[in-house]
């Protein structure tokens, strides 16, 4: 179990069944006082996300030039398209459920371009009384794995009450991660049969970002990952599609504020916990 002082982070992955929805669950315990909160950046993923926590002031969260302010006991985090921030503070324990770029969409029907870039109380869009009982009985449960269990059982639950046409988003959305973000979206358009305009209602709906938004944050996802692995810059560049180096800084600076060699000599932080673990190497 990976700690950050007196904060413990365990990662559990879906079953088979939930893969294509799940990316993978944190489960993670918070101790500290208001003086020695834990701040930490979390930068565009194409991840959503829904969050448990046992304590009301433990998990707080914020966009650049903005107060932080306190998650609900149960939030839902859109996709994010610019820098954001999260602190800990105090003492408490939490569930996190990471999704696939769809699977919030899939899972709950919630129409995506509502979260975008925001945080949000999850009882305003998901069944009240269900997810309130799933809360209660995970921080009734004594160890990670019951935890898990309960969030499973719960998902599943809701997969299996709802069926909602996808309009090929799904496949659309892993070719376009499998490339890394490198596709072109008229083609993408041409291929689900649909007009430009009605292939971004579409995506918006499903993911809550557009098409051309979400595959530069795609590019951005790997290039990310790879700068944490101590990749080469130029590698980076090759692999990730980008022009030049320039143009890589210039997307860098364009959702994080930084360049890639500023991350390159600061890289222990929490988004080694939440970070996207599918993106392609």
């Amino acid at each position: 179990m990976p700690s950050i002082g007196c904060n413990k982070f365990e990662t559990f992955f879906p079953t088979e069944e939930l893969s294509p929805y799940v990316q993978y669950y944190s489960v993670f315990e918070i101790h500290g006082i208001e003086d020695n909160a834990f701040i930490d950046e979390v930068v565009p993923m194409n991840l959503s996300a829904i969050t448990f926590i046992s304590e009301g002031n433990i998990y707080h969260y914020r966009e650049i030039d903005e107060p932080f302010q306190t998650l609900f006991c149960v939030s839902v985090i859109g996709h994010i398209r610019k820098k954001a921030y999260s602190k800990f503070v105090g003492s408490g324990n939490g569930v996190l459920v990471i999704f696939t770029s769809y699977g919030l969409f899939r899972l709950f029907g919630i129409s995506m371009n509502e979260l975008e870039n925001t945080v949000k109380d999850a009882t305003h869009f998901i069944n009240v009384k269900e997810i309130t009982e799933c809360r209660q009985k995970l921080f009734e449960a004594k160890s990670s794995i019951k935890k898990i269990q309960i969030v499973e059982e719960y998902l599943l639950d809701a997969l299996h009450k709802k069926v909602l046409e996808m309009r090929s988003m799904d496949r659309i959305i892993n070719f376009i991660n499998l490339q890394r973000g490198n596709s072109d979206i008229e083609w993408l358009c041409r291929q689900a049969n649909m007009s430009f305009k009605t292939f971004e209602r579409h995506f918006n709906q499903k993911v809550g970002i557009s098409p051309k938004l979400y595959a530069e944050i795609a590019r951005f996802s790997n290039a990310f990952k790879m700068l944490k692995s101590n990749k080469n810059i130029f590698e980076i560049i090759v692999t990730c599609g980008y022009i030049d180096q320039a143009h890589m800084i210039k997307e860098f600076k364009k959702f994080t504020g930084n360049t890639p060699k500023q991350y390159r000599t600061d890289m222990q932080n929490l988004s080694d916990y939440f970070i996207d673990l599918s993106v392609q190497e």
